[in-house]
């Protein structure tokens, strides 16, 4: 699927320690302005964060690789969670426990601030502050195979939209997804080890 290089996601910095993210300051506003407009004009942005550290997201992926390298297909799919869309279970030491729970918790927190400001940039008030901070994440895996040569359409996955009201996504920096925006238009997405893409209900593909 063509990409459009005239559009990009737009990228915004949460800078750590900054005034900026303190609740009621100018400069909070100011992000609760450009967050809107993004979600209005493309449904995402790249949000700039090293409240997750690249340790922990190194950490983080190499664990995955592991998983989906070293334990056989046949022993993943007899170890299948009941719960819709929760795929298999993995091997888990208390080591990978502790990595897994700390990257969803930071990614919860992020999550919980941009919820924030939004809610704030729409005067939206306490009753959905409270019902959105409340709101858990499910953190789930992915791994696409590079479409076959023989596929006219290069994809490797079919494009489609997240189901949950938010998807964080973090990449392992493998250039390869593009996101629909107004229009139509299709939008190549670059990552750096220290962003994430946020979005609303997103249609994307491989």
């Amino acid at each position: 699927m063509g990409a459009n290089a005239e559009f990009q996601v737009p990228v915004i910095e949460f800078l750590t320690g900054s005034s900026d993210l303190e609740r009621g300051t100018k400069g909070w506003h100011h992000l609760c302005k450009r967050l809107r407009e993004a979600c209005e004009t493309y449904g995402c942005f790249q949000v700039v964060y090293e409240g997750v550290s690249q340790e922990i997201r190194e950490d983080t992926f190499a664990l995955l690789k592991q998983l989906v390298e070293e334990v056989p297909l046949e022993r993943r799919q007899n170890n299948v969670n009941p719960k819709p869309n929760h795929g298999f279970i993995g091997p888990c030491s208390d080591t990978s426990f502790e990595t897994i729970h700390t990257i969803v918790k930071q990614m919860e927190e992020l999550n919980s601030m941009i919820w924030l400001m939004i809610i704030d940039s729409y005067g939206l008030g306490k009753k959905w502050e409270s019902v959105m901070i409340d709101y858990k994440m499910l953190l789930r895996m992915m791994k696409y195979k590079a479409p076959p040569p023989e596929w006219e359409s290069g994809q490797g996955l079919h494009y489609h939209s997240d189901k949950p009201v938010s998807t964080i996504i973090c990449d392992d920096l493998v250039s390869g997804l593009e996101i629909e925006v107004d229009n139509s238009q299709w939008i190549k997405f670059s990552s750096s080890p220290s962003s994430f893409l946020w979005s609303e209900t997103l249609s994307w593909c491989i």
